[in-house]
Formats: structure tokens, C-alpha cells, sequence
């Protein structure tokens, strides 16, 4: 009769440990924001990576009225470019394999264009995730 309680009562914590457990990783958006002393942009190129283990699964627009296209690199690097017209503020939300962390994940502004065509200098411009 002991070993039977024994059993049970061990079952039944193994159960609630198992089913309160909340570790790991969780797949998610973070968001990537412009900083930038240009007032308007017609479009930014980027490239965003994770180190390994991790891995980045899309890119798309975060601005109103904004599109981004990708290529795949690897499946911890992606390139893209968002379109449209922005200023500083969250322009790409980056799918990601673990949202907890940030560390592993970077993103990098490579270009600007202004809405005319025109070609802004990217010193004092950056791209960074949102906390």
C-alpha cells in the first residue's frame, strides 16, 4: 500500500512540475527601429543575423504603408530592404526562434534612399531592436 502511494504521489508532482514548467525557447517578433536624423525615407537596406544556435524565420514591415523584401542568406542571416515612406521609428518586425533573448540577434542598416531617389548618408543612422 506504501509503494502505491509513493507512486501516485510521485506521478502527480512529476505531472505538475512537467505542466508548470515554462522554460525554453519561445518563437516570436522582435522589432527593429530606425534611428535617423533624415525626417523622410522612401527605403532602408538591412541585414539581420542570430548566432548559433538560434535562427531568423522572416522579416516584414512594421511601418504603415511599408513592404519589405527578403532573401534568404542562411537560416541565421536574412537581407531585405523596407519600401515606403518612413521616418525613424519600428520599420522591420523579425521573426525570430527564441523572443526571450536578444543577444544572439543583430540587424544592420546597410542603405538609405530618400522618396525622391536621392541617396542619404547612413552616418548617424542605425537600426536596433526594441527593448
Amino acid at each position: 500500500m506504501r509503494t502505491r502511494i509513493v507512486t501516485v504521489a510521485a506521478v502527480l508532482g512529476l505531472g505538475t512540475a512537467l505542466g508548470s514548467c515554462d522554460s525554453g525557447p519561445k518563437a516570436g517578433e522582435i522589432v527593429a527601429e530606425i534611428v535617423t536624423p533624415v525626417t523622410e525615407l522612401g527605403a532602408a537596406s538591412f541585414v539581420t543575423r542570430a548566432l548559433e544556435p538560434f535562427t531568423i524565420e522572416t522579416a516584414t514591415a512594421a511601418c504603415p504603408g511599408c513592404a519589405v523584401y527578403t532573401t534568404r542568406v542562411t537560416d541565421r542571416e536574412i537581407r531585405g530592404i523596407v519600401t515606403g515612406r518612413f521616418g525613424a521609428g519600428p520599420v522591420v518586425r523579425v521573426t525570430v526562434s527564441d523572443r526571450g533573448v536578444r543577444d544572439p540577434y543583430s540587424i544592420q542598416l546597410l542603405e538609405l534612399a530618400a522618396p525622391d531617389y536621392s541617396l542619404p548618408t547612413v552616418a548617424g543612422s542605425s537600426l536596433r531592436f526594441q527593448n
